[in-house]
């Protein structure tokens, strides 16, 4: 992550840091604001550490200019496993042109996005705090006893390069088949 400084600095969320959860199997929900004074809409896409047990609704959104937007964030199946989760949610943040475009149809379109898109990309991180198993602020505690880090929770997310893109959605399983164009050459290794 960048130590740029964060362009939307009207954008607030409640709450900031984390949300709290029990650790059970039945499903659970909680409530997660935006609340967007900035002059320009943003267009927010909703990721977890553990997809199949995280989920946000919905997912992809545009939170229009001097709007409150409330997300519902929920879980299921959580149990106690060998080590304390160190589970949270992100948000991947862009701040938008105005648009008629679908969200989801913005975040699959590269040349969309970039039409639209105004600075940079800003990710917003919020952790998942387990009641009775860990702790407000255990993102930025050693388990080493080193000194406590106080990272930020909203930054500029620097941007991936489109290999990387590709790797990542390759391993995620998002392409059953993958073309390759090949350009013949005439040239002749040496």
């Amino acid at each position: 992550m960048s130590a740029r400084k964060v362009e939307l600095t009207k954008l607030d969320f409640k709450p900031y840091d984390f949300v709290s959860l029990k650790m059970t199997p039945e499903k659970q929900f909680v409530q997660y604001e935006f609340d967007n004074q900035e002059d320009v809409d943003i267009l927010v896409k909703w990721k977890s550490t553990r997809p199949p047990k995280y989920n946000v609704e919905p997912n992809y959104t545009i939170v229009k200019s001097k709007t409150k937007f409330t997300f519902q964030l929920s879980c299921k199946n959580i149990v106690k496993e060998y080590n304390v989760p160190a589970d949270r949610f992100s948000a991947v943040i862009y701040a938008i042109k105005p648009t008629n475009h679908k969200p989801k149809a913005i975040w699959r379109t590269r040349e969309i996005l970039d039409d639209l898109r105004i600075g940079s990309r800003h990710k917003k991180n919020v952790y998942i705090v387990f009641e009775g198993v860990n702790e407000a602020n255990w993102w930025n505690r050693s388990i080493l006893d080193e000194q406590e880090r106080n990272d930020p929770t909203f930054v500029i997310d620097d941007e991936e390069c489109e290999h990387d893109q590709l790797k990542t959605a390759l391993l995620a399983g998002h392409f059953t088949i993958v073309h390759v164009p090949i350009q013949q050459s005439n040239e002749i290794p040496e």
